[in-house]
């Protein structure tokens, strides 16, 4: 899967179209030019969303030109050229999508190009808050199985009926020991009891799939880590880390297998937990225990990357997790998708760059990536520039279509 040509107009400070080889790319330019734009322009074609989080409004230009922003790329996979499309109408803030001229929906796009990222900010799944390293996990799931999707969308929802059903109790409802029972209580529990239902079985559905891909990932990280980027004496251990669970039980992470009788568990430990303590979730006016504050640990020799590795170390974990996670995703899908790095090297020293861009080189020709990668200086790509197709976005004005016109 590569596209050969993309056409971008009205997208943060970029309006133009250019052409990509279907191997390694190339694009450096100094900070503010528009490199990590042109990657997340890529990313919102294909997904829908910014991977930089925010709200929609923020990829406007400051000069706007017309009612749209439109972004559209021909995607070629085995011998099929396909033109996807993202129309978002400004003034009605609506977007639409098109396959091939016809009208469509982001399903539908997403399975015509599928991308995997790679950001500065990403290396904050290793140092940063508990929210970042289940966004990562989620998002390299949904990759994996569409379905995830729906029932991580499924969680949401019962986790806003629940906390709205929470907070809309009076303040008196709880006293110090006990709860004021009464009609409103009675039709109280009825409620509580039906949401924490659903969310148990959806959650454990969330929980073993999140666990399922660590422990895929395990082996594949530490390979990385010692042939690539010789951390031969490093160990690495992945911990799935919930308020739910027994410290035993939750360690599914470390190898104990999936089955029926796990999932069942899973339900009576976590409702268990949930009735065992209603009275602190109805004081905190909101739940308290789910996937939703759920943490994956990452270790190397035991010690937590997160307080205990340099700024080096954790920005190489972070990337030797996303590599790994593509990896599995190659062999699971038979399929190869558009892979976005924006400006990995960063705080490496010489040797980890050269050692990164030579195995990035590897990556693309074993399993005919197309690589995207970005760098404010060209010194840090030095040696890839003589395979790579070396981007230009500097001309960048008025975008035009495939025809030319």
């Amino acid at each position: 899967m590569y596209i050969s040509k993309i056409a971008i107009n009205n997208f943060r400070n970029l309006s133009g179209a250019i052409e990509l080889d279907k191997g390694i790319n190339s694009l450096v330019a100094a900070n503010g030019a528009g490199k990590s734009n042109f990657l997340e322009s890529i990313a919102y074609l294909a997904n829908g969303g910014s991977f930089r989080g925010g709200n929609d409004l923020d990829l406007l230009p400051t000069k706007l030109a017309g009612d749209y922003i439109r972004i559209a790329a021909l995607v070629e996979e085995r011998g099929l050229l396909n033109q996807i499309e993202l129309a978002w109408q400004i003034s009605a803030m609506k977007k639409s999508y098109f396959l091939n001229s016809k009208k469509t929906n982001i399903s539908q796009i997403r399975k015509q190009i599928k991308v995997f990222i790679h950001a500065p900010q990403d290396i904050d799944i290793a140092a940063g808050p508990a929210i970042l390293r289940r966004g990562f996990i989620d998002r390299s799931l949904e990759l994996f199985e569409p379905s995830y999707s729906v029932e991580l969308n499924t969680l949401k929802k019962i986790l806003t009926q629940k906390n709205r059903l929470l907070s809309s109790l009076d303040k008196n409802y709880v006293s110090s020991n006990s709860i004021n029972f009464g009609s409103e209580s009675s039709d109280f529990t009825r409620q509580m009891s039906f949401w924490n239902s659903k969310l148990v079985i959806v959650s454990s559905k969330v929980v073993i799939k999140r666990n399922k891909l660590l422990r895929a990932i395990k082996p594949i990280m530490q390979e990385i880590a010692a042939n690539v980027f010789n951390f031969q004496n490093f160990d690495i251990d992945i911990n799935y880390i919930t308020n739910y669970l027994p410290s035993d039980f939750e360690q599914l992470a470390n190898g104990e297998s999936v089955n029926s009788d796990y999932e069942k568990r899973f339900e009576i430990l976590f409702m268990q937990k949930v009735e065992e303590n209603s009275l602190k979730e109805i004081a905190a006016r909101k739940s308290l225990y789910g996937p939703q504050r759920d943490d994956i640990e990452f270790k190397l020799s035991a010690r937590p990357v997160r307080s205990q590795s340099s700024r080096g170390q954790q920005r190489l974990f972070s990337l030797i997790a996303h590599l790994s996670t593509l990896k599995i995703l190659i062999a699971e899908k038979e399929e190869s998708p558009i892979l976005l790095l924006d400006d990995i090297l960063s705080e490496l020293d010489p040797k980890h760059q050269a050692l990164t861009l030579k195995y990035l080189s590897e990556m693309a020709k074993t399993y005919n990536l197309q690589l995207i990668i970005t760098a404010p200086d060209k010194k840090h790509l030095s040696s890839l520039n003589k395979e790579a197709n070396q981007l230009d976005i500097s001309n960048f004005g008025v975008a035009k279509d495939f025809s030319g016109k």
